[in-house]
């Protein structure tokens, strides 16, 4: 009986262990790194367009900014959602990526890492209107 109760405390022992080693490390997705240029209207504004700019959300009369493609490049200097010379401290980008403390966007998932990706090249590369 002793032989049982030794095991137990060992099994016992090491499930504490294991258990307490487990802790929730926040998972940070990569961003995928873009090092070609990137164009503002044929690459940005459509992931505004499928995942901002929709009904109730970025749009007039909705959620400021108005991320639409007639508004949003003005928007996004004049909210100052963009930092050229802090990038991945960018409002925009810490939105899409949940860090800095910010909410994520949008509300029902994130864009994909390519897409962060583009948005944080075209950041750093000046964030033009091109």
């Amino acid at each position: 009986m002793r032989n049982y109760e030794k095991y137990t405390g060992i099994l016992l022992l090491a499930i504490a262990i294991t258990l307490s080693a487990c802790k929730d490390d926040s998972y940070v997705r990569p961003t995928v790194l873009i090092t070609s240029s990137v164009s503002y209207d044929t690459l940005i504004q459509p992931i505004f367009n499928a995942s901002c700019a929709i009904s109730g959300c970025h749009v007039p009369s909705a959620q400021t900014p108005d991320l639409t493609a007639a508004n949003s490049f003005n928007n996004l200097w004049n909210y100052g959602l963009v930092d050229t010379a802090a990038p991945a401290s960018s409002l925009l980008y810490e939105h899409l990526t949940a860090t800095g403390g910010q909410s994520q966007m949008p509300p029902v998932g994130p864009i994909s890492p390519t897409m962060e990706g583009e948005i944080l090249a075209w950041i750093k590369q000046g964030a033009q209107n091109n």
